[in-house]
């Protein structure tokens, strides 16, 4: 059986579904071996056919095109290697989800509004720009993270109708009534607030209150803006009926002072002695409308000693019945030292003069009382129970070697001794000590200009600081500086020098008295040009520096800083 077949046909056929036929093998563009499968699936009973031709031996297909020279042409209708499509004449970069005149497939971004697409401006696309097409070929719409025309907001993703303080889903603002509790609101309820209803969140956002003119449960009434603490029979701004004790003369009131006061009682009544109503503000024990045996005339209890003779009692004086500032228990004549205690002239007590318990002025022994007492062994009392002011707490005179301080007495030390040269001298006057390198250490090498640099120095005890310190190689100028200790590096500015000079041996100088308390501390320097110091490069410690301008104020704090290890210098701080 002879089949004859075009070659030309055949190539046409396949060419347009399965690309370049070669000798070995099929090549296809990448993009379109993604689709290979759709197109052989189409053209089944062509491929079946070319098989079939080639079993027999009938061809051998080199290359070919839809005109059998080998070339490739967009808009040939054929689809050849790297071309999407090829429609030949319909083609179009205007027509709707055609072919277009590049054999490109239509594509959003290509400016025809193909299916699926709502919109296509080509190159105008934009994500960003206000009211534009967007690159996914859809309109501008709310959610898309563009503030569009007639939008007030919009955040995309974040869009929220339940977020306090997003933008809502409609691209508006939010505000009361949303439902959502935002910003400045105490409530929202949406469509449930209220100006009526009992604790609804009211229109304002605001919760159900007193003064909102609406009666909530726990109210006893609710005028609103009619609402006073002093308009007579109105509601108050409590929301509880006006009441005797709200401070406002009421109707049946005499008066209402919020309660007792010393003209007016409980009741809202007017106060006075002999009305029958005890009125404690006004003083009164009792009120019997007059008197009785246990109430005075004058609203007093009756008892002997009150100093009120009450008839009705049978009291007919009040000198013996009880203790009055001039009169005894006895009814002798109260004299501090008659030997008898009268408490109501003052006394504590009374042992006929000073004693081991009592002073002479009939007040009870005790140091700080300013009465000195030496009976009771006190060796001094002025008047208070403080300790360093030359008599201390237990009324026992103080002095210099006591082994107590006393600033009082101008005292920095006490050791307990009047030795000079351990620390505290024989005045009890702090002696001067050197914390750090007070000599020259290791090698005399160069300092640079404009560094402030050190490194640590540790008090092992609380000292006022009183000096700077330094060992110079070379004359030039320094300054000097103290800082707090951060852990990893200087902090705080504590104390420091001026621009000093600097001289060839040992430079020390004076700065304000500064207490430090014992632990770790950074001592810096700063020169203003290149400069001779004595430098330890056998030392562990750590330098800490940052570059700074020697004229300019010391920072404070110190700032980022740099490190390195490992040196120390020949600075010391001079301590009392």
């Amino acid at each position: 059986m002879t089949v004859i077949v075009s070659i030309q046909v055949l190539c046409f056929a396949f060419s347009r579904e399965i690309g370049y036929i070669g000798k070995k093998a099929i090549h296809l563009p990448s993009h379109q071996k993604r689709e290979m499968s759709v197109h052989t699936m189409k053209k089944t009973g062509k491929i079946l056919l070319l098989a079939l031709y080639f079993a027999l031996g009938a061809v051998s297909v080199t290359s070919c095109d839809d005109d059998g020279s080998g070339g490739e042409r967009c808009g040939n209708g054929v689809l050849d290697e790297d071309e999407e499509c090829d429609e030949g004449e319909l083609n179009s970069n205007t027509t709707a989800d055609s072919c277009r005149t590049t054999c490109l497939e239509a594509f959003c971004g290509d400016g025809v509004i193909d299916s699926g697409e709502e919109c296509d401006d080509a190159t105008a696309l934009s994500d960003t720009t206000p009211d534009a097409c967007r690159t996914t070929c859809i309109f501008a719409h709310c959610g898309d993270s563009v503030l569009d025309t007639g939008e007030e907001c919009d955040e995309g993703p974040q869009n929220s109708d339940s977020e306090a303080n997003a933008c809502r889903t409609t691209c508006m603002n939010p505000y009361c009534g949303d439902g959502v509790t935002d910003t400045g609101e105490s409530c929202d309820n949406g469509v449930l607030n209220s100006d009526s209803d009992d604790g609804a969140c009211r229109t304002n956002c605001a919760l159900a209150s007193c003064g909102d003119g609406v009666l909530d449960t726990g109210e006893a009434c609710d005028d609103g803006s009619l609402n006073s603490d002093t308009e007579v029979d109105a509601c108050r701004t409590t929301c509880v009926e006006y009441y005797c004790g709200d401070g406002v003369i009421d109707s049946g009131e005499d008066c209402d002072d919020e309660g007792e006061s010393a003209t007016c009682n409980l009741d809202c009544t007017e106060a006075h002695c002999g009305d029958g109503v005890v009125n404690v503000t006004a003083g009164e024990e009792c009120d019997d409308e007059g008197e009785s045996a246990t109430c005075n005339l004058d609203c007093t209890e009756a008892r002997c000693g009150d100093g009120v003779v009450n008839v009705s009692a049978g009291e007919t004086c009040d000198a013996t019945a009880g203790e009055t500032a001039g009169c005894n228990i006895d009814c002798t004549i109260a004299l501090c030292g008659d030997g008898i205690l009268n408490i109501t002239t003052g006394e504590t007590c009374d042992d006929a003069g000073e004693s081991m318990g009592c002073d002479a002025d009939c007040t009870e022994v005790r140091c700080g009382d300013g009465e000195h007492n030496l009976t009771a062994g006190e060796q001094c009392d002025d008047g208070n129970l403080i300790d360093g002011d030359g008599c201390n707490a237990s009324c026992i005179v103080e002095f210099c070697g006591d082994n107590a301080i006393q600033p009082g007495l101008g005292e920095q030390c006490d050791d307990g001794n009047l030795i000079d040269g351990d620390g505290c001298d024989s005045s009890c006057m702090n002696e001067l000590s050197n914390i750090g390198n007070d000599g020259p250490i290791g090698t005399p090498l160069q300092f640079g200009a404009n560094y402030l640099l050190g490194t640590t120095i540790t008090i092992p005890s609380d000292v006022t600081l009183a000096k700077f310190g330094v060992w110079g190689a070379a004359s030039g100028s320094i300054k000097m500086a103290l800082y707090t200790d951060t852990g990893a590096g200087p902090g705080t500015l504590i104390a420091s020098t001026g621009s000093e000079s600097l001289v060839v041996g040992d430079n020390q100088y004076d700065v304000p008295d500064v207490f430090l308390p014992a632990g770790t501390y950074y001592i810096m320097a700063v020169y203003p040009s290149t400069t001779t110091g004595y430098i330890s490069t056998t030392s562990s410690k750590t330098v800490y520096y940052r570059s700074f301008t020697f004229g300019s104020a010391l920072p404070d704090p110190f700032g980022a800083s740099t490190n390195y290890c490992c040196q120390d210098y020949s600075y010391y701080l001079i301590v009392q």
